[in-house]
């Protein structure tokens, strides 16, 4: 039987396609440009492979982890893009630092921890950054069982402005506070247990790349626009974590003033490219 790919499927595809192409046009550029391919070979199997099982398996509650697969390439995809950031430009930190400098007088992001350096607020900050990784697989299970009709749409608008933001990644490159500034400047220092939970996964699954603009404001701000557009009675508790998502990336440094600014302005921009392929390809797919 043939495998029936859906356009969330298609989405990712195509950011397979093009990433794939740019290996193949800096290939002595890339560090193990090999190892990439192969895990794009393997990405693909996977699926090719979902989509037959779900061709094959009509349960309702096995399918949604089937259609949730591509999100646990983003950590990969994220990652690999500071094998590709120096392709185009060169480190662009040095002037984002100096705008920030030259508009505050300061760098917020190092500042701003050191006002507000009390256990409790340290602790509400961490807690409020690891709450994305929460939101971006929350958010699609609580469409699929809310409003069913609109999982498949979410789920493509949520990868497609992701990719959207790591193709700008790979073209600006900015690795963010935590990595430009050197030693104990660049650093946060973990106090509770979310503290010393972010620190873990900074250290383990954080690379330099991806600050500009701010991925986890951007992609925040699109899912807490689907929640008050569609599901309005879960978007007060939702946009007070947000908020505090918003405020934490500047605080445990990883992210400029300016990244959060960034995101806001150019946020628009990807949900209106995002929704307008959902619509081009939803069509051509009925």
């Amino acid at each position: 039987m043939k495998p029936k790919l859906n356009i969330v499927d298609y989405s990712t595809i195509s950011y397979l396609i093009i990433t794939t192409l740019l290996i193949f046009s800096f290939f002595d550029e890339i560090k193990n440009p090999g190892s990439h391919l192969m895990i794009r070979v393997g990405f693909f199997s996977v699926l090719l492979l979902s989509a037959a099982l779900r061709d094959y398996y009509r349960d309702r509650n096995f399918n949604i982890l089937l259609n949730l697969i591509p999100l646990a390439f983003l950590g990969y995809f994220y990652n690999e893009t500071a094998d590709f950031n120096h392709l185009f430009f060169e480190n662009l930190d040095p002037y984002i630092a100096q705008i920030e400098f030259n508009i505050f007088s300061v760098q917020p992001s190092v500042v701003f921890s050191e006002i507000l350096p009390n256990l409790w607020f340290s602790e509400l900050m961490n807690f409020g950054y690891f709450s994305y990784y929460l939101i971006i697989f929350s958010t699609p299970v609580l469409f699929y069982f809310k409003k069913p009709e609109l999982f498949t749409k979410v789920l493509f608008l949520i990868l497609s402005s992701f990719y959207l933001f790591y193709f700008f990644f790979i073209i600006i490159p900015v690795v963010g506070p935590q990595f430009y500034f050197e030693g104990a400047v660049g650093e946060f220092t973990p106090q509770g247990p979310f503290g010393h939970l972010i620190k873990f996964i900074q250290e383990v699954g954080e690379v330099p790349t991806g600050a500009f603009p701010s991925s986890h404001v951007g992609i925040s701000l699109i899912l807490g626009y689907l929640i008050f557009k569609h599901l309005r009675q879960y978007f007060t508790s939702f946009l007070l974590l947000i908020s505090i998502l918003t405020i934490s990336t500047i605080y445990i440094k990883a992210h400029y003033l300016l990244d959060v600014i960034a995101a806001f302005l150019i946020t628009p921009l990807f949900y209106y490219i995002s929704n307008k392929l959902y619509i081009s390809l939803h069509k051509q797919y009925l």
